[in-house]
């Protein structure tokens, strides 16, 4: 397994175009004419599941902000409600069930910078109040730190001051003098690394490979996401290191995240100390760059670096890229030099199979 395509629907003739242009597998959404399909042009089929999606639209499944607001972040619910679990544990299960070659997971995380602030500051519910003292954790100072934090987000200033966002020890001190904050993010990423866990179990008793979105190495800790956490219950790792995205806000993306976060901070007119926190070397001079010029594709294989260095070296590294990058042979050697076995475009569509047709032919 080493080349893949994220899709949406595919026709015959999609499948058997990807499989001809050097693709060996294909993510989609599982259903059995995606199957049929892959299997019928050698490809592997892989079905990628959104993981906390709630059961139904009541309110009563998300998360709750730091403000005591229900908030809605990528389609989901709050990671540690009962029933959202379940609705889970069944969707993966019976997709398990079905003739694909393994299922990605999606949205395995809490919400990111670019779901908004109050979003973002979550979840303080009874569900997770209930978990946080299960682990030992003082979920009142937990509050209390974290309410600290998103007020200084609130007022327009910096996640990290400038000061303190040049010096990696400076960071540590800042976020220790907050210790609450400190249980907040460790209490995240221990609740996604125990549900990849439990996910991993049903889909590979199933004989199915499991693999996993994630995000970029330096924006992993403020969604919950540990490369080093998981390498034991993953066979995949795709980091979604998607570069130079132009659509303001979308999620995941480096640079839409980073921008996302750079708004917040309105009291600060350069964008520079974003980009020293996630120790990230992109020439970003005004908060527009984000978007127009993007994340250089040095850091994108410094990522990558970081990405193969934290997970275990028995999972496959397979970062996914968006496909609308001018320089995309230069990114995809970049990442293979970096240490990853192969790539994932996202995503396939007319205007996609055009520009691979002039751009990537004989690359793959």
């Amino acid at each position: 397994m080493k080349n893949g395509m994220f899709c949406g629907k595919i026709s015959s003739d999609d499948a058997k175009w990807i499989s001809e242009k050097g693709f060996d597998f294909a993510v989609g959404s599982g259903d059995e004419d995606f199957i049929t399909l892959c299997h019928r042009y050698h490809l592997k089929p892989w079905a990628c599941l959104g993981t906390f999606h709630p059961p139904s639209k009541d309110e009563k499944y998300l998360c709750v902000s730091i403000t005591g607001e229900r908030k809605e972040w990528f389609y989901s619910g709050c990671p540690n409600n009962p029933d959202v679990i379940d609705y889970a544990i069944e969707r993966y299960g019976k997709q398990a069930e079905k003739d694909v070659y393994g299922i990605f997971c999606d949205g395995i995380r809490f919400a990111s910078p670019a779901s908004g602030l109050e979003a973002f500051f979550t979840c303080f519910c009874n569900h997770c109040e209930k978990r946080a003292i299960e682990l030992g954790l003082d979920f009142q100072r937990m509050k209390n730190h974290v309410s600290t934090l998103y007020q200084h987000c609130k007022n327009g200033l910096p996640f990290v001051d400038r000061c303190i966002s040049k010096s990696p020890s400076l960071t540590l001190l800042y976020f220790l003098s907050l210790p609450g904050v400190c249980d907040w993010l460790w209490f995240r990423k221990k609740i996604i690394s125990d549900f990849i866990e439990k996910l991993s179990h049903i889909v590979r008793s199933k004989n199915k490979k499991f693999g996993g979105y994630f995000f970029s190495p330096c924006l992993s800790t403020l969604v919950g996401q540990d490369y080093s956490m998981v390498g034991n219950f993953i066979d995949v790792c795709s980091p979604m290191l998607y570069r130079n995205t132009p659509d303001k806000g979308s999620i995941a993306p480096l640079n839409t995240e980073l921008e996302v976060m750079t708004e917040w901070a309105k009291k600060e007119k350069s964008p520079d100390w974003a980009v020293q926190f996630t120790g990230l070397s992109s020439e970003i001079k005004k908060k527009s760059d984000f978007l127009k010029k993007g994340i250089c594709i040095e850091d994108i294989a410094e990522e990558t670096f970081f990405a193969r260095k934290l997970v275990d070296k028995k999972v496959k590294l397979i970062p996914i890229l968006w496909w609308k990058d001018k320089s995309i042979r230069k990114t995809i050697k970049k990442v293979m030099d970096a240490g990853a076995c192969g790539i994932q475009i996202f995503w396939y569509t007319e205007e996609t199979k055009k520009f691979i047709h002039t751009s990537l032919t004989e690359f793959l």
